[in-house]
């Protein structure tokens, strides 16, 4: 099996009769795609999600064609239409791309001291004011994910320490002054950050908790003006024409974002998806990790007024050893929020069952590329596959309350894909 849907989900898992006869599918979509904690442009984002679906035609046999492509240079989205078909079905899907890439670039500045400093202080506030306390009570990996940059400070901190004294006492002699001596340990420290400080993702994981603490707080006027942006794009493209299916998707911190955005669009316009089949689709969502920081309130209240829109169903994506989630955390549950009224529910991926072994390896040498691995394609087949829920003929909802035999099996039986999958 490539996934594993949990028992203990609260959605209503009642599954759809197989007919002899194929059920009409989706004939048109619309991806609403936010992206995770990257610098990348909406380009390079659409580039890759074009590229994984290149691979993704040729695992599930489906022909492609891309229509359009628009880059807007002053917006922070790029758009694709495209159709996509096989023997018996065809569909029109639209994607578009939100990124904030030059957001996170302000926070990821190796080489800044002030940056480095700002995003550390963020993170020792999260450390003592509860919100760490919070992160143990759910996962264990999540805890220790948490303890890593603290655990790598301390060991800079030690080898500065030690090489500074070693350089003062022992290899020139010098007397022992401490203000000198204390600079050159600064120094050795920040040089320590760029090397192996970024091969070790130690500054990609502070600016990752300082942005954590700013969208949690609301302390950034960026990240406020990026929201009203995304916001009015969201409007437009859900009431520009009918779909047979809106898919949001929101990867790591991309579903704060989708979170935000479609609260703030939904204010604007409270009737924006009624009538409509709508999934919010969280791929190793940070949308809990966030709503526990301290004096987040905003992202809570916000989670709680868009569980009651009886059109939005709930689908978040796991991976056991994804370090940077909060598998198997309930959303709800640990917010203290009843359920979702569209539905609920939580799908464990198996990415060593969807992945040839060496690619699979090669991903769990890094923390951040296990974390990427949910927006990217698989070689063998699964339901969890991103470009699935893109590309294929049954709708978001349908691949998540169907198992993984079902779903495959419905692909062969109403839409006549083959049975075989890539060989691993």
């Amino acid at each position: 099996m490539g996934s594993k849907q949990l028992t203990a989900d609260r959605a209503d898992n009642k599954l759809y009769p197989q007919s002899k006869s194929k059920m009409p599918h989706v004939q048109s979509r619309l991806i609403l795609n936010f992206s995770g904690f990257e610098p990348s442009s909406n380009q390079r984002l659409l580039g890759r999600i074009l590229y994984s679906i290149d691979k993704a035609k040729q695992l599930w046999g489906i022909e492609t064609k891309v229509l359009e492509t628009t880059s807007h240079q002053n917006k922070p989205h790029s758009v694709c239409q495209l159709d996509a078909a096989g023997e018996n079905w065809k569909i029109s899907a639209r994607i578009v791309q939100l990124g904030f890439g030059e957001i996170v670039g302000k926070y990821q500045v190796d080489s800044n001291p002030y940056l480095l400093v700002k995003n550390f202080l963020k993170y020792l506030t999260l450390l003592f004011d509860g919100t760490f306390i919070k992160y143990v009570r759910l996962t264990i990996l999540f805890w220790v994910f948490f303890l890593y940059p603290l655990a790598v400070s301390i060991f800079f901190g030690g080898v500065s320490y030690f090489a500074t004294d070693y350089l003062f006492r022992t290899l020139f002699e010098l007397p022992v002054n401490p203000a000198p001596k204390f600079l050159t340990g600064v120094l050795f420290f920040f040089l320590l950050c760029r090397w192996p400080g970024k091969y070790l993702r130690y500054t990609l994981a502070l600016a990752l908790w300082g942005f954590s603490y700013d969208i949690a707080r609301g302390n950034n006027y960026d990240i406020t003006k990026c929201v009203s942006e995304f916001s009015e794009i969201l409007s437009y493209e859900v009431g520009a024409q009918e779909y047979d299916e809106i898919t949001i998707v929101g990867h790591s911190f991309g579903a704060s974002w989708a979170a935000l955005s479609l609260s703030a669009a939904l204010q604007n316009s409270k009737n924006l998806v009624d009538k409509k089949k709508v999934t919010f689709l969280l791929l190793g969502s940070h949308l809990l990790s966030v709503a526990l920081i301290d004096r987040a309130g905003v992202i809570k209240r916000i989670i709680a007024q868009l569980a009651q829109k009886n059109e939005l169903f709930w689908h978040e994506m796991y991976f056991k050893f994804d370090v940077i989630s909060l598998y198997p955390a309930d959303l709800f549950h640990n917010l203290d929020l009843p359920t979702a009224n569209g539905g609920y529910k939580i799908t464990k991926v198996n990415f060593k069952a969807s992945m040839k072994t060496q690619r699979f390896w090669n991903m769990m040498r890094s923390f951040y590329y296990t974390h990427r691995q949910y927006v990217l394609y698989h070689d063998n087949r699964v339901n969890t596959d991103l470009m699935l829920h893109i590309l294929g003929p049954i709708s978001a909802k349908e691949l998540a309350l169907y198992s993984e035999d079902k779903c495959l099996e419905k692909l062969a039986f109403d839409y006549h894909f083959n049975r075989e999958s890539s060989a691993r």
